[in-house]
Parts: C-alpha cells; sequence; structure tokens
C-alpha cells in the first residue's frame, strides 16, 4: 500500500501528469461537478436518468484528449516564457528605479573590476599613510637632534666667548664702533683722591692707531684703544686714554692718562657701562652715560 502511494504521490508531482489532470478538470467540469455533488434527484432534475448518461452526454474527444493534451505539452514552454517574461518585468523594474534614483548600472565583470581596483587602492592609500607616519616621525627626531645640537653650539660659543674672555688679555681692535656713537658723560674715581668728569662726542672719528676719538670742550679727548665684549654675560674690558688737566701727570702702568678697566658691564639697552679695574684690585671705579645719540 506504501508502495502505491509513493508511485501515486510520484506520478501526481509530475508536471505533465499534473497538468493534464489540471487541464482535464478545466474542460470537463460538469462531469467532476455532477459525479461529486449530483444525487439521483438532481440528475433528473437535469435530465440524466443516471451518472452515466451525465458522462456520455458530457464526454467529447476534444475536450477529453485533445485539450487537456494539448495544455500538458504546452505548460512546460507556458511556464518558461512566463518566467523569462517575470525576469524582464523584474529587469525593466529594476532599471526604471535605478533612472528615478540616479543611479546607473553596470555589467557584473566591470563591478568586480571596480570593486578589485577600489580595494587596491585603498591598500595602496594606507601604505601612503603609514609611510607618512614614518616620514613625520623621523621628521620630529631630525627636529629634535637638531635642538640639540643647536644647544650645544650656543653653550660652545658662549664657553669658547667665556674664555677668551677669561684667558686672553691681549688688546684688541674696537669692535663695535656704533654703540659709542654720540655724547657721553665719562667718570673715573678712585680711592686716591682722582676725579675726572668729563663730557664727550663721538662721531666715528678714527686715529690712525684706530682709536676711537671722542671730543670734548677744549683739549679734553677720550681715545678708546681697545672694547672686548661678551654678550652673554653683558661684561665688558676696555683700554681707555683720556686727555684732560686732570689728567697731566697722572698715569698707570700703561702710561699717563692710559686706564685699563676689565670688571665693567653694560645695563639692558647699552646707556651706562659700569664697573672697575683689574690692576688696582677695584680701586678705580668707572662709568660711561650716554647723554645723546648721534644726529
Amino acid at each position: 500500500m506504501n508502495d502505491l502511494l509513493k508511485s501515486i504521490n510520484l506520478r501526481l508531482n509530475n508536471p505533465f501528469i499534473l497538468s493534464f489532470i489540471i487541464s482535464w478538470i478545466f474542460w470537463n467540469w460538469p462531469i467532476v461537478v455532477g459525479l461529486l455533488w449530483y444525487n439521483a434527484k438532481t440528475l433528473q432534475l437535469y435530465g440524466y436518468p443516471n451518472y452515466k448518461a451525465l458522462i456520455i452526454d458530457n464526454a467529447d474527444v476534444w475536450k477529453n484528449y485533445v485539450l487537456p493534451l494539448g495544455f500538458a505539452i504546452a505548460y512546460p514552454y507556458l511556464k518558461l516564457a512566463f518566467s523569462a517574461l517575470q525576469t524582464t518585468v523584474n529587469a525593466i523594474d529594476e532599471r526604471t528605479t535605478k533612472r528615478l534614483s540616479g543611479k546607473g548600472y553596470i555589467p557584473t565583470q566591470k563591478f568586480l573590476d571596480l570593486r578589485e581596483q577600489y580595494e587596491t587602492n585603498i591598500q595602496k592609500l594606507s601604505d601612503v599613510i603609514s609611510k607618512e607616519s614614518e616620514v613625520i616621525n623621523e621628521n620630529l627626531n631630525l627636529r629634535t637632534k637638531l635642538s640639540e645640537i643647536e644647544v650645544e653650539k650656543n653653550l660652545l660659543v658662549e664657553k669658547t666667548s667665556s674664555n677668551k674672555y677669561e684667558n686672553d688679555k691681549s688688546l684688541i681692535r674696537i669692535s663695535s664702533r656704533k654703540i659709542f656713537l654720540g655724547k657721553w658723560n665719562v667718570s673715573i674715581k678712585d680711592y686716591e683722591g682722582l676725579e675726572i668728569d668729563l663730557d664727550v662726542a663721538f662721531k666715528n672719528n678714527i686715529a690712525e692707531d684706530g682709536f676711537l676719538i671722542g671730543i670734548g670742550e677744549g683739549d679734553n679727548s677720550v681715545a678708546i684703544s681697545s672694547y672686548v665684549f661678551n654678550p652673554y654675560s653683558m661684561q665688558v674690558a676696555l683700554h681707555i686714554h683720556i686727555q684732560t688737566e686732570y689728567t697731566k701727570g697722572v698715569g698707570d702702568v700703561y702710561g699717563k692718562g692710559l686706564f685699563f678697566f676689565g670688571n665693567l658691564k653694560w645695563n639692558s639697552d647699552y646707556t651706562i657701562l659700569t664697573g672697575t679695574d683689574h690692576i688696582t684690585f677695584n680701586e678705580k671705579t668707572f662709568e660711561m652715560r650716554r647723554i645723546s645719540s648721534l644726529t
């Protein structure tokens, strides 16, 4: 019994048999309705003495065989045509939707190529960003090293300048004449009663020996023979020759009217130079104060 049911189910699942049965029922519906719902009284009302008469009267070669068989044969093709029509309608609808949404369509192969190209470009961009990060880090390291070198250079320059100031006591020619241009008050005092105070004007008057000459009233004058300046400590060493009535007969180990001050210092705006000397153990004091600039 089970095998019989499986055989019937297999045949019913066959598209040809199933389509033939459906078509036969469609064309011979009076017979089906009569067999299923008519009783003897109903048959007599429709003029049929029995079921056999119902079948014979409604039987027809076209309805029973030709039309159902033709539909069963045409069904697979109709199904295929309907599927193709549905696919075409879906494609048209999809294209219409894309046009309405402002998006085009491309072949599958082109889409795959573009996606592969996109992934390649993403990888290249990632590599570029990675390399850029390495370059930035290397640049920062170089800047750090450059800053360290610059600091070491400044320290070396300062140390060299300081050593030169401390160790080299030889006279050098004036290197910064412009700072003295203008009118100045020069004052020198010591504990033995020496007191020099005069106003002189430096107008870039250079003697043959390179001295910078400041002219005062009468025969008063000041000659700067050497000037050593440490820009980091603002300290100054100065050789100066003063010619006034007070210096007649006055001199030190360097000669008449010639003074050496190795412990001077500028103020912040270079208008006052003050300090003492080393020769007399800071007994002499020196002050040079700007009165006006050169006009």
